[in-house]
């Protein structure tokens, strides 16, 4: 439950509705509240401070004016988002249009325009004409005075956040701290600390011995409930394996976990398990490593589309992913087999590994761009940066057959002899590194 409910929240505070619904009730009960104040304090505060004096004509000629501009620049606002957006997903990938619609500055505009109308359009029906025993609520117009100057200026701070927000590194940057923030949480150990062990249990079933749990819905994989799941492999006295991980897309009859023994199988159990799995139509970085690299990736890639031709964003998503991916390797692994607290080997699961990421990472840009020189000298020094503190055996493994890969990819599309030289130079630094430096076995 609590890995769906995080999902959720994940997609409710990206949405454009919480934020501005928020503030727009909390105007209409300020709308309702402020002129019982009012009507309460005034003889007071109009005799300390003269100059409040309003009378009602102008109190609701001031307020529709308010009120006017401010569904005005509501339109504009969501005018300039939209835009954004557009802008966003042609150039850079669909994909990033999550880190978009994340954007705090945006959802606080079109709260504070949308409920600064709405305080106004209900203070409107307060404020009555002199004929009919006029009052004016001052301090609630007070209210509404101060939230539209304020209003004026977070409109000029927002035209320069957004104006901000489309230039490529500070978006490539925002990605790369979704992916370090990734890393943290699905990844908390540092190496040292003492982390599970990887080795596979001697006494494991064999997997014809395991009963076929079949997806009950279709979707990409978003997240396991870890603890529901524990909760009823111990109940049933079973144990769970999984062959998918988040991020896979899982097909409607599809075999997504399997139960060991197999004579405890049951319609009950296999629905219990397809509720712990959590499905939906794209992928999310919540418990998906791979997610928050590819939108770095699509980034490098896009960028290096004949119709974009732009290498230094390309280079500056391989800094990126190169840095993250060095954090990745002090990385405690987690294990594949999870144990409850008396010991007993309860759930499998497919785990994310330092050589999946890496190739995630660095594929498909060498790909596409292995006729460009600046791109494969990146990737190489990158892969050195990694090399650097990389420790367990398989990383550096991963790091030395991308790196061989990189000087293939060279070597079939690289026609100037300086430039192979260039990269065979770099190659054979990081082959020192990766030759000298003692591993971790683990």
């Amino acid at each position: 439950m609590r890995t769906r409910l995080l999902n959720l929240w994940d997609t409710i505070v990206s949405s454009y509705w919480l934020v501005p619904g928020s503030m727009a009730t909390g105007m209409v009960l300020m709308a309702l509240g402020l002129p019982v104040v009012d009507a309460r304090f005034k003889p007071d505060v109009i005799q300390q401070f003269m100059w409040l004096e309003i009378t009602p004509r102008s109190a609701q000629t001031i307020l529709a004016s308010i009120a006017s501009a401010n569904v005005s620049i509501v339109g504009v606002v969501f005018s300039i988002t939209i835009l954004t957006l557009s802008i966003a997903s042609s150039q850079l990938g669909p994909r990033l249009l999550r880190t978009f619609m994340a954007e705090r500055s945006t959802h606080f505009a079109l709260g504070l325009y949308l409920s600064t109308a709405v305080y106004c359009l209900i203070l409107l029906t307060i404020v009555k004409d002199i004929e009919n025993n006029g009052f004016v609520p001052h301090l609630s117009m007070i209210f509404a005075l101060l939230c539209a100057i304020f209003g004026l200026g977070y409109l000029i701070f927002f035209i320069h956040r957004v104006a901000q927000l489309i230039q490529t590194p500070n978006i490539v940057e925002s990605v790369a701290c979704d992916l370090d923030r990734a890393i943290l949480r699905l990844f908390p150990k540092a190496l040292g600390e003492g982390g599970s062990p990887l080795d596979r249990p001697e006494d494991l079933p064999a997997e014809d011995a395991f009963a076929p749990i079949q997806a009950r819905n279709e979707g990409y994989l978003q997240g396991l409930d870890q603890e529901d799941l524990f909760r009823l492999a111990r109940r049933e006295d079973v144990l769970v394996r999984f062959l998918h991980r988040p991020g896979q897309f899982v097909a409607r009859g599809e075999t997504i976990a399997a139960v060991w023994p197999a004579e405890k199988f049951s319609e009950d159990l296999e629905s219990a398990l397809n509720e712990i799995c959590v499905f939906g139509n794209r992928r999310t970085p919540r418990q998906d490593l791979e997610c928050a690299i590819d939108e770095l990736t699509e980034v490098a890639v896009r960028a290096l589309s004949a119709g974009i031709n732009d290498p230094f964003t390309a280079v500056n998503c391989v800094d990126r992913l190169g840095a993250a991916l060095a954090r990745l390797a002090q990385r405690e692994i987690p294990s594949a087999y999870r144990y409850d607290d008396a010991g007993a080997l309860r759930v499998i699961v497919q785990p994310e590994s330092f050589s999946s990421a890496l190739n995630a990472a660095f594929d498909q840009i060498r790909q596409y761009g292995c006729e460009s020189v600046a791109i494969l000298i990146r990737i190489v020094e990158a892969l050195t940066t990694i090399a650097r503190v990389a420790r367990r055996d398989a990383d550096r493994d991963a790091v030395a057959r991308q790196a061989e890969m990189v000087l293939r990819a060279a070597e079939a599309h690289i026609q100037e002899q300086n430039d192979r030289a260039d990269i065979a130079e770099r190659h054979a630094a990081l082959q020192i590194i990766l030759d000298n430096r003692p591993p971790l076995a683990r």
